[in-house]
C-alpha cells in the first residue's frame, strides 16, 4: 500500500491563514512582518483580491533594480500568488505586512550580486537553472520580508547603476558566489585571498567587518581546509574563487547538501510552491495516458546531450517500453540522442518554460535520472507533482574530484534523494535491466492501487515556509560581526 507522505488534514491546515500565521507568530522572529489576525466574518473574498494585489505591489516595490532575466521574471510571475497564498493565507483575514514607519526595525538594504549572466546561466536554452532557481527564491523571500532587494546581474550593472548612489559598504548583507567574489567584490570590500603574506593595505578590522556581510551560495557546500588553506599551496587554478578566503562555515549557503540541516554550512535550499486544489482534489492530480501513444509518461532528467553519453540503452529501452519516454532537447542535442539509441523511442517537446515544464511534470509518472547533473531543483519539484523518481547509482567519487572544495562522497545521482526511499525515489542500477524491469512494473502497480494517482511528496524543508523562515534567520539571526 501507498505511504502517503503528506496527509491531506495536513495540507488543509497549512492552508489556513490562522494557522500559518500562527505558526508564525510562535517563532517571534517574525512578529514584526505581520500584524495580529482579526477575527471578522465580514471579509469578503474581494478583500482578499485587493490585499493579495498591494502585497504584491509592494512586492515589486521592495525590488529596487529591474530585473533583466525573463527566466526569473516568468517564475516569479507564476509562483507569486502561491507564495502569497502560503505565507498569507487567502481563506481567515490576512495579515498586512507593516510599513517602514510600522516596523521595529526599517528594512535592511541588501544586494545580491552573482555570475549567472555574465556565463550564460540565463534560463533559456539548455543552460543549467538550479543556481537561478535558488537565487530568484531569494529574491522573493527577501522583498515579501519588505527589505530592499538589490539584484545585480553583472559588474557593468554594479558599477554604472549601483555604486554611483550607493557604497558597497552601506549594505547590511551581500549575497554573492565565489566567482563574483574572486573577480569582483574582494577588491571593492578591501580584503583578498590568504596568500601567507600581509598583500591588503587596509586594516584587519576593516577586512573583517566586510568579510561578515558577506553569504556565499554555494550549491555544493565548502569544507573547512579548502576554506582555510593557502592559496599558494593550491595547483589546480579553477580552485582559486572558491579558496582560502576564511570565513565563518556557516556564511555559506548551500543548495542540496547531503544531509539536511547541514552540518558543515548553512543550509539555504528552494522553495517549492504546490497547487494547493490539485493536491487536495484527486481529479485534478489523475496520470493520464497520452491519445498518441497510450501510455503514461515518463521525463528524463536532462537538457543536454551530455548527460546521455554513459547511460545504457537497456536502461532507456526497458523504461520506454512500458512508458512514453520523452525529452526536452534542443533539435540538434535530440539528434545526437536518436543516433546513439536507435531502438528506443523518444518524444522529443524541445527546450521549454518554466510554466510549460511544470506543466509536463504535472502529466508525467517517472523522473528519469541520468546518473548527472549531480544537482537539480527540478527533482524536487518532480516529487511534488507526484512523479517517482529513479536516481541512479554511481560510482563513488569526492566532490573535490570535480573541482568542488568538499569531500562528500557521492553515491548516487542525488544522495539526498536517497534519504526519501520508495516508493516516492527508487535508487537503482542502470546496467542491472532485470532490476529496472522490476521498478518499472512496480510504478505501474502504484498507479492502479491509486487510480492513476501517484500522491505527491513534498519535503519538509523545501516549503515555501520553511525556506521563507530560513531566510529570515539567515537575515536577522546570524551576525557574523560580533
Amino acid at each position: 500500500m501507498y505511504r502517503k507522505p503528506l496527509h491531506k488534514e495536513k495540507l488543509r491546515e497549512t492552508a489556513t491563514c490562522q494557522d500559518e500565521i500562527s505558526t508564525l507568530h510562535d517563532s517571534h522572529q517574525l512578529q514584526e512582518l505581520t500584524q495580529p489576525l482579526t477575527h471578522d466574518s465580514s471579509v469578503t473574498s474581494s478583500s482578499c483580491i485587493h490585499f493579495e494585489k498591494n502585497i504584491t505591489q509592494q512586492f515589486w516595490n521592495n525590488i529596487k533594480l529591474p530585473l533583466r532575466v525573463e527566466w526569473m521574471k516568468n517564475k516569479i510571475s507564476h509562483s507569486l500568488p502561491f507564495w502569497i497564498q502560503t505565507l498569507y493565507g487567502m481563506i481567515s483575514p490576512p495579515p498586512i505586512m507593516k510599513t517602514e514607519t510600522e516596523t521595529r526595525s526599517f528594512p535592511k538594504k541588501i544586494l545580491l550580486f552573482n555570475y549567472l549572466r555574465s556565463i550564460g546561466f540565463n534560463g533559456q536554452g539548455s543552460t543549467p537553472r538550479g543556481e537561478l532557481t535558488q537565487w530568484t527564491d531569494l529574491v522573493m523571500a527577501l522583498a515579501l520580508q519588505n527589505h530592499h532587494v538589490y539584484y545585480v546581474h553583472d559588474f557593468e550593472e554594479l558599477v554604472n547603476q549601483v555604486l554611483p548612489e550607493h557604497s558597497i559598504e552601506s549594505f547590511h548583507l551581500i549575497f554573492t558566489d565565489y566567482s563574483s567574489l574572486h573577480m569582483y567584490l574582494s577588491e571593492k570590500l578591501g580584503f583578498i585571498h590568504q596568500l601567507g603574506r600581509e598583500l591588503n593595505s587596509r586594516p584587519q578590522k576593516h577586512q573583517q567587518l566586510s568579510k561578515c556581510r558577506l553569504r556565499i551560495l554555494d550549491s555544493f557546500g565548502t569544507h573547512q581546509k579548502y576554506n582555510s588553506m593557502n592559496a599558494a599551496d593550491v595547483s589546480d587554478r579553477s580552485s582559486s574563487s572558491w579558496c582560502c578566503w576564511n570565513l565563518n562555515l556557516k556564511q555559506i549557503l548551500t543548495l542540496q547538501p547531503l544531509k539536511i540541516p547541514d552540518p558543515v554550512n548553512q543550509f539555504l535550499g528552494i522553495a517549492i510552491p504546490f497547487d494547493m486544489e490539485s493536491i487536495l482534489h484527486r481529479d485534478m492530480s489523475r496520470k493520464k495516458r497520452q491519445a498518441s501513444s497510450g501510455k503514461y509518461r515518463a521525463l528524463i532528467w536532462a537538457k543536454e546531450f551530455k548527460y546521455f553519453e554513459r547511460v545504457p540503452s537497456s536502461y532507456l529501452k526497458t523504461i520506454s517500453e512500458r512508458f512514453e519516454l520523452v525529452t526536452t532537447l534542443t533539435f540538434n542535442d535530440f539528434e545526437k540522442v536518436r543516433i546513439k539509441f536507435p531502438t528506443v523511442e523518444f518524444t522529443n517537446l524541445g527546450i521549454l518554460t518554466h510554466s510549460s515544464y511544470v506543466k509536463v511534470l504535472r502529466e508525467s509518472v517517472i523522473y528519469v535520472g541520468l546518473g548527472e547533473p549531480y544537482i537539480g531543483p527540478s527533482s524536487l519539484e518532480a516529487l511534488a507533482y507526484g512523479n517517482v523518481i529513479f536516481n541512479p547509482r554511481i560510482k563513488p567519487f569526492k566532490l573535490s574530484d570535480i573541482g568542488k572544495p568538499s569531500d562528500e562522497i557521492y553515491t548516487s545521482q542525488v544522495p539526498y534523494l536517497e534519504s526519501i526511499g520508495a516508493p516516492n525515489v527508487i535508487t537503482l542500477r542502470m546496467m542491472d535491466t532485470k532490476s529496472v524491469a522490476r521498478h518499472v512494473h512496480d510504478v505501474e502497480l502504484l498507479l492502479d492501487e491509486n487510480h492513476g494517482v501517484i500522491p505527491p511528496y513534498i519535503p519538509s524543508e523545501f516549503t515555501v515556509q520553511a525556506f521563507f523562515y530560513r531566510v529570515y534567520s539567515i537575515v536577522n539571526s546570524y551576525d557574523f560581526c560580533d
